[in-house]
């Protein structure tokens, strides 16, 4: 009987690996233009072999800031040293959003430690980045059930790397722990607070200190504040029954609104941060639904024609809904009223913003139509990467993610400076109507803008490969047509001969 001999690959037991930090969002570029740098430290011990370090494209690694590629080795002399690596993107399209890891090997054992990393080819310069948080009882150590001082720190860290241009936030209940959140970010951050919560019309009141509140902190270098103010407030106190917006919006809990203006190109953003009323019940949903209707009732009375992003904390999805009994998303009435949904569960499949459910995807962005022409397709990003890196994320920090989204700061001034075409869906012109032909994808909706941001045209279609519309109303000229497909958005310009 001849003699098996069976090699088994060496297995340092010892292998250990610190990193400096294990998530970085890189600073967006444009096509094919190297982004700014990012840096981690790195320090290994127990090794058999050379590390190698890997990550994707369009992500790069450098050992000296100068060479980069998707792959280097740290040589097995450098164990028990900080090592220091370079990371940066270049992108081979424009307005993208990216998610890859950088991951370690001990010759051809690959090891659990990684580096997660978001990027994207979207200039800051071009568009405004945003952010919506539920911080669960920011700075109240009775209801986080947390120590204070470390979800302070935990947000900071997690806010600092985010680098948003406005961020709303839910559930802050101590001003001065905001406060040192805003000024570890740096000087260019501002913050806003409202001064009303559940059942607490007033900061003067005994429980405003204690309540939950509506805050913003935005970047006062970028954008110019111009108002601050809780919407439907002033139908308190003549109305308070249960068919009121009080009751609705969690006895006074108002939508709160800022509104924003681009310091670079003076376009204005009017944001509205909310805070649902929470639980499943089917009372609790018929108050999401009542608040629904109020809000955008009064915002198409209000601020027609406006560039309107509704954020925050929801309770409920945008698709479907959480309470048993009803499949209709409570929101579902903003959809048939001039607003449109960005965080529709079926764009994001298995993604949840509730820590510990894929299914609970509670915290969204729903625009007006004017905002929906500024927001850049995919760029939304609901952050598991602050779960993942965060020890004990949800006992120590918040049980919700963070959820980020871009809008061009003027889509006149980027129709005409990039290129916005996806490849995904060709447009042609026989006989003058316009024919939409998908490649790989199929056509669910359609909607064409003016250059100005007039909708000029909305359908939806039961996932067809091609449709065809006369469209003889629509004046020869250049248009913007946003294409929905099962799982993506593309956006081209269109020239009507």
């Amino acid at each position: 009987m001849g003699l098996c001999m069976f090699i088994f690959p060496t297995i340092v037991v010892g292998q250990h690996i610190t990193l400096s930090k294990s998530f970085a969002k890189i600073t967006g570029t444009s096509l094919s233009v190297p982004s700014a740098v990012d840096s981690v430290i790195i320090n290994f011990t127990g090794f058999a072999n050379d590390v190698n370090v890997t990550t994707v494209s369009p992500f790069q690694v450098s050992i000296d800031g100068a060479n980069f590629t998707d792959s280097l080795v740290l040589p097995l002399s450098m164990s028990g040293t900080n090592v220091l690596v370079f990371i940066r993107t270049l992108p081979n399209q424009n307005d993208e959003t990216y998610r890859a890891e950088v991951r370690f090997k001990d010759g051809a054992f690959l090891l659990n430690d990684r580096i997660y990393l978001i990027g994207s080819s979207i200039l800051p310069s071009q568009a405004i980045t945003a952010c919506t948080w539920n911080i669960k009882w920011f700075g109240s150590p009775t209801y986080c059930s947390c120590d204070t001082a470390l979800s302070r720190m935990n947000a900071t860290t997690i806010l600092k790397e985010l680098d948003a241009d406005v961020i709303a936030l839910q559930e802050i209940v101590s001003i001065p722990q905001l406060q040192k959140v805003t000024s570890s970010l740096g000087a260019k951050y501002s913050y806003v607070i409202a001064d009303y919560g559940s059942q607490v019309q007033s900061s003067n009141s005994s429980g405003y200190q204690a309540a939950q509140k509506l805050a913003y902190i935005y970047n006062s270098q970028k954008l110019q504040k111009i108002s601050d103010f809780g919407l439907l407030r002033s139908t308190y106190p003549a109305l308070q029954g249960i068919t009121s917006p009080y009751y609705y919006y969690a006895s006074g809990r108002w939508p709160y609104g800022l509104k924003l203006k681009v310091l670079s190109t003076n376009e204005e953003f009017h944001f509205f941060n909310i805070h649902g009323k929470a639980f499943a019940g089917s009372a609790e949903h018929n108050r999401r639904v009542g608040g629904a209707i109020e809000m955008a009732d009064e915002l198409n009375a209000t601020l027609p024609n406006s560039k309107i992003v509704i954020t925050g904390d929801f309770n409920d999805l945008l698709e479907g809904a959480i309470s048993t009994g009803f499949t209709v998303s409570p929101y579902d009435y903003m959809f048939k009223n001039n607003f449109k949904g960005i965080t529709l569960p079926s764009l994001f499949p298995g993604q949840g913003s509730y820590v510990g459910s894929s299914s609970s995807l509670i915290d969204n962005y729903v625009v007006s139509d004017r905002a929906y022409y500024a927001y850049v397709p995919n760029s939304t990003i609901i952050l598991k990467e602050v779960d993942l890196t965060t020890p004990n994320f949800k006992n120590t920090t918040s049980d919700h993610l963070p959820v980020l989204s871009s809008f061009w700061v003027s889509t006149t001034t980027n129709l005409n400076e990039r290129s916005i075409t996806k490849n995904n869906f060709t447009i042609v012109q026989p006989n003058k109507s316009l024919l939409i032909q998908g490649k790989e994808n199929k056509v669910r909706k359609v909607t064409i803008h003016s250059l100005d941001g007039k909708l000029l045209f909305s359908k939806s279609y039961s996932s067809s490969e091609k449709i065809e519309e006369a469209l003889h109303d629509i004046a020869k000229g250049v248009y913007v047509i946003n294409i929905q497909a099962e799982d993506k958005v593309e956006t081209q310009k269109w020239l009507r001969n």
